[in-house]
């Protein structure tokens, strides 16, 4: 049997996530992945981070990008750069990996498509909902003797001023998130 081949990841954004679930993800998985080289904009952390995972630090997205030990790219975290590094990406036809919510009112969402579609370039948003231990162990009760669902209900609640009645007006792209997450989540679990 031939040995499996290796993605090569450039990181970019090390924030709350990166600590709390990427890392270890990936760490867990070096045989399907090695990261090469990561970018935050706090540099310190980018150099701490680069030691203890042995792997280089850079000094910006764009040089991580166009390494040619880079396969793919691991966008992080929403920061300063905005659609940049997909742009970046792009460019060089590097597939990306967006771990950040991604859906129609995500800021430059049109530009984002725009940029895949016209360089053909693979991309996959994540959908962390499938991952949350309460939907592996129903997962695991549906195999194990449930049986496949019948039917599933779903409620987004709006938090509510005390002082208004009505709904507190969103701006950010949240609510469009959460209703994305949850099809997804349903066609996960239904499927």
């Amino acid at each position: 049997m031939g040995e499996s081949v290796r993605i090569r990841l450039g990181v970019v954004g090390l924030g709350e996530s990166w600590e709390r679930r990427h890392k270890q993800a990936l760490l867990r998985m070096t045989d399907k992945f090695e990261v090469r080289a990561l970018y935050d904009e706090v540099a310190h952390r980018t150099r701490m981070q680069a030691a203890e995972l042995e792997c280089d630090a850079v000094d910006g997205f764009t040089c991580l990008i166009e390494r040619d030990d880079v396969d793919a790219v691991y966008l992080l975290g929403t920061s300063w750069c905005g659609v940049e590094p997909i742009r970046a990406a792009c460019r060089v036809r590097k597939p990306i990996f967006l771990a950040r919510p991604f859906g129609p009112t995500t800021p430059y969402a049109d530009e984002v498509i725009t940029a895949l579609k016209s360089s053909g370039v693979r991309f996959m948003a994540e959908f962390p909902w499938r991952f949350y231990p309460a939907t592996i162990r129903l997962m695991e009760l549906l195999a194990s003797g449930l049986g496949s669902p019948q039917l599933g209900f779903c409620s987004h609640h709006v938090m509510l001023s005390g002082k208004a009645d009505s709904p507190v007006p969103r701006h950010d792209s949240e609510a469009s998130d959460v209703i994305l997450h949850m099809a997804d989540w349903l066609r996960f679990v239904f499927s």
